[in-house]
């Protein structure tokens, strides 16, 4: 909930929000994304609840993730 709120207080969309983690505290906020992303070494329920999957956390997973939306592989 608080990443919606921090967006909200940024003025960003909610339906703009993207979020990426890898364990099980992570599942909530993927869940309340636009887009929840997992990386490919996230745990298997994180995996399950991902809406896209990227590289591990071990190969640059966020600038993947930026570069899967600017080519329009993520679509918001």
């Amino acid at each position: 909930q608080a990443m919606l709120e921090l967006a909200r207080m940024l003025g960003i969309d909610g339906d703009r929000v993207v979020a990426m983690g890898d364990n099980e505290n992570d599942i909530d906020m993927i869940r309340r994304a636009r887009v929840g992303v997992a990386v490919a070494n996230a745990t298997k329920e994180v995996l399950n609840t991902a809406d896209y999957i990227t590289v591990d956390n071990e190969h640059n997973a966020v600038a993947a993730v930026i570069e899967a939306l600017e080519t329009g592989k993520i679509k918001l």
